[in-house]
C-alpha cells in the first residue's frame, strides 16, 4: 500500500464504512448535472462574447489572463492541501490534481452545496478521509474565503481614503485574525470530534491558519490580474490600474457565492463586476460588461485546462492499474 493511503488509512483508525448507495448515486448524479451546466455555460459564455461585437485587439494579453487563471485554481488547490494538512491529513500532489477538479464540477449546479458534497464523497471513497474532517476543511475554507475577499476590498478601500501604511496594517491584521479564528475552531471542533487532531500552541496554528489566508490573497491577486488582462486585450489604450480591477473580482466573486441559488454565480458575478469597474477603475458600462462576460469565458477555459489534467492523470492510474502497477496516490 503506498505511504499517502497508509496514512490516509491510519488517520481514520483503519475503519472507513462503504457508502451508501444514495451517497453513491448523490455523487454521480450531481457529477452528470454539473458536467451538463457546465458545457451549457461554456456554450453561452462563447455566444455572449460574439454578440458583443467587439475586436480583441492584443490576443497576448488573453492567453495571459487565462494564465492567471490557472496560476488562481492551483493556488486555490495549494489551500485546499494546506487544509487538510491543518486538521492532521495528508493529500499528495498527484491526488490533487487527479480529483481536486473533477469533483468540484457539481458546483455548478443550483444550490452551491453540491461541490462540496461530491468533494467530500471523493476524499471519503479514494483516501478515507471522513465526511465531517472534509465538511469542517470546506466550511474553513468557505471563511477563508470570504474573509480574503472582504479583506482585499477593505485593504484597496483604506489604502484609496488613509493611504498605503494603513491598508498594510489592515491586511497584516487580517491575515492574523482569519488565522486564529480558524485555529480556535480547530480547537473547538476537535474537542467533541475524534477525527480532528489538535496539538501545538495555538499560536503556531494560527500561523499556519494565516498561512493558508495568505496562499487565497495570491489567489485574489492573480484573478484580479487576469480580468485586468481581459480588459488590456480589448482596450490597449485605456489607463486602467491594477488594484481596482483586484477588488472588483474579489467582491465580484462574493456576491455570486453568497447568492447560492445561482449556479457558480453566473449573471450575478458579471453584474457585480461590471458595477465595481465603473465605480471603482473608471471603465465604461459597456466595456465593463464586455470584460466581465469575457472573463468567465476565460475562467470556463482555465476550468477545461485543469479538468483536462485531473482526467489525464486518471487515464494514466487506469493503464497502469491495467498493468498491475497503480499507485494509490
Amino acid at each position: 500500500m503506498d505511504a499517502e493511503l497508509q496514512l490516509d488509512f491510519a488517520q481514520t483508525g483503519g475503519d472507513v464504512k462503504p457508502r451508501p448507495a444514495w451517497s453513491r448515486a448523490l455523487f454521480a448524479l450531481g457529477l452528470a448535472a454539473g458536467g451538463a451546466l457546465f458545457a451549457y455555460q461554456l456554450w453561452e459564455s462563447y455566444r455572449a462574447v460574439r454578440a458583443n461585437g467587439a475586436q480583441l485587439q492584443q490576443p497576448v494579453y488573453l492567453a495571459l489572463a487565462v494564465g492567471c487563471i490557472v496560476v488562481m485554481y492551483a493556488l486555490q488547490m495549494l489551500a485546499w492541501r494546506l487544509i487538510l494538512a491543518n486538521l492532521g491529513y495528508a493529500l499528495g500532489l498527484r491526488a490533487t490534481l487527479q480529483g481536486f477538479m473533477i469533483s468540484f464540477m457539481p458546483r455548478y449546479v443550483p444550490g452551491s452545496v453540491w461541490g462540496y458534497l461530491t468533494r467530500g464523497e471523493w476524499l471519503v471513497r479514494d483516501h478515507g478521509i471522513a465526511h465531517r474532517v472534509s465538511w469542517f476543511g470546506s466550511v474553513i475554507e468557505a471563511g477563508l474565503l470570504c474573509i480574503t475577499a472582504l479583506g482585499v476590498a477593505g485593504v484597496y478601500q483604506a489604502g484609496v481614503r488613509a493611504g498605503a501604511g494603513i491598508g498594510l496594517i489592515l491586511g497584516a491584521t487580517m491575515l492574523g485574525a482569519a488565522g486564529l479564528a480558524a485555529a480556535l475552531a480547530m480547537r473547538i471542533i476537535g474537542l467533541r470530534r475524534a477525527e480532528l487532531r489538535v496539538a501545538g500552541p495555538l499560536w503556531r496554528d494560527a500561523l499556519r491558519w494565516a498561512g493558508v489566508s495568505f496562499v487565497y490573497v495570491g489567489m485574489w491577486l492573480f484573478y484580479g490580474a487576469s480580468t485586468w488582462c481581459v480588459g488590456r486585450g480589448f482596450f490597449p489604450a485605456a489607463q486602467w490600474l491594477l488594484l481596482p480591477f483586484v477588488y472588483a473580482s474579489a467582491m465580484a466573486w462574493l456576491a455570486g457565492f453568497l447568492f447560492i441559488i445561482v449556479p457558480a454565480g453566473l449573471g450575478v458575478r458579471e453584474s457585480t463586476l461590471t458595477v465595481l469597474l465603473a465605480t471603482s477603475a473608471g471603465v465604461p458600462a459597456w466595456q465593463g460588461g464586455l470584460i466581465a462576460v469575457v472573463s468567465r469565458f476565460v475562467l470556463i477555459v482555465a476550468e477545461l485546462i485543469w479538468l483536462a489534467v485531473g482526467l489525464a492523470l486518471h487515464a494514466d492510474a487506469w493503464r497502469r492499474g491495467r498493468n498491475g502497477s497503480i499507485r494509490a496516490d
